[in-house]
């Protein structure tokens, strides 16, 4: 079985610094003949078998959504809620989602942010390969909106991120540095869900980056694709979405 994770629980505060009417990013439609970013991520993995969405903030509001607007789906999407979603980080959300997956019998599973717009070319791409995969993108990287993937000395894949979103400071040896895609493919999710079920309190508090470093970070380079999209935007803000959408 082919599954999906979505994670989408968070208040998108920069989203809706200056909104009158809060919402949550991934349903975001400013114009009407737009898809949101989720049925965007719907729709391109439409071959999957399962689709695990995690909510949290405006749960209510994700829960009509799937029920009205994503009908051709819905048999095929599990809806789990984060109760911590305001005093966890993502890595909770994550958890969550690989919790529920791990129901199933799984031999190839994706995670996604539910705030990423990405071409459909590169998205099927990254479908076909048969190897784990982490993602990059063209995007310069700010310490305010990137998450960094680098190659250290052996050339193991390594991630960071400022959660301040103030700077970055780099630590090692470095092969090379990438903006990371934010979307990953995991061949081996048994040991996935191994890596996930061992995660302390205080690991399940921190971001997603600490299982997907976990996990990444013994794989040989050979055994590992690193696939470029070929368009990309992460849907920090409102003017972010729409400079997605016109590319």
């Amino acid at each position: 079985m082919k599954v999906l994770v979505i994670t989408v629980a968070g208040k998108s505060s920069r989203f809706n610094q200056e909104a009158e009417i809060p919402v949550l990013k991934c349903l975001y439609k400013p114009f009407p003949e737009e898809p949101t970013i989720l049925q965007r991520i719907i729709e391109q993995y439409e071959q999957y078998d399962k689709f695990v969405l995690v909510g949290g903030y405006l749960f209510q509001t994700l829960q009509q959504y799937v029920e009205k607007d994503l009908k051709a789906a819905q048999e095929k999407i599990d809806l789990v809620f984060n109760p911590r979603y305001e005093e966890k980080g993502t890595m909770y959300s994550l958890y969550l989602g690989l919790k529920e997956a791990e129901k199933y019998d799984v031999n190839e599973l994706v995670f996604t942010e539910g705030d990423i717009i990405a071409d459909s070319e590169s998205v099927e791409k990254l479908q076909k390969q048969n190897k784990d995969v982490v993602t990059i993108n063209r995007e310069p990287i700010w310490a305010d909106r990137a998450v960094v993937a680098y190659l250290d000395e052996m050339q193991h894949i390594r991630y960071f991120y400022d959660t301040e979103h103030k700077s970055l400071m780099f630590n090692g040896k470095i092969k090379a540095v990438f903006n990371s895609g934010q979307v990953w493919k995991f061949m081996d999710p048994k040991r996935l869900f191994f890596l996930n079920s061992q995660l302390t309190e205080e690991e399940q508090s921190q971001t997603n980056l600490v299982l997907i470093q976990k996990y990444f970070e013994k794989l040989e380079p050979e055994d590992l694709e690193i696939l470029q999209f070929r368009e990309w935007c992460n849907c920090n803000t409102r003017e972010d979405y729409v400079r997605g959408i016109k590319k």
